[in-house]
């Protein structure tokens, strides 16, 4: 194409987020052609995100309640986690009590996240979800 290419406006239904724009070749070339090219979206994070508490953070003696490992829905990777650090993160309690606390670091490569609670979480927190705001 020339120097000036065409751009079509694909519009993703995302909260606060500005319309991402793509050169029309590279789309139609991605559905039309015998071996697609595909796509690298950039990721986009959609607050609130639901988690999953894995477990308390923990060596071989010791057991932090307050500092919980997280498992992120749509994080896969070190690199998305940690677009994550200093959000807010909130556990409803079985009686609708909310319990909130922080991402503070990355816990591992495949994307789990560490997170300190004001307080320590009970043991029924184990596999609930959360959300982080």
């Amino acid at each position: 194409m020339h120097a000036k290419t065409a751009f079509s406006k694909i519009v993703f239904k995302v909260k606060f987020s500005r319309p991402i724009l793509f050169p029309i070749s590279l789309i139609y070339s991605t559905y039309t052609s015998k071996n697609p090219v595909f796509l690298k979206l950039p990721v986009l994070f959609v607050y609130p995100m639901k988690a999953v508490i894995l477990s308390y953070r923990g060596g071989r003696h010791t057991q932090k309640t307050n500092q919980l490992v997280l498992e992120v829905e749509g994080v896969k990777n070190k690199e998305d986690a940690e677009k994550l650090l200093d959000k807010k993160v909130v556990w409803k309690t079985p009686t609708g009590k909310e319990i909130s606390g922080v991402v503070s670091k990355v816990h591992g490569k495949k994307g789990g996240v560490l997170a300190k609670f004001e307080r320590g979480l009970p043991g029924q927190a184990l596999g609930t979800q959360a959300e982080v705001q």
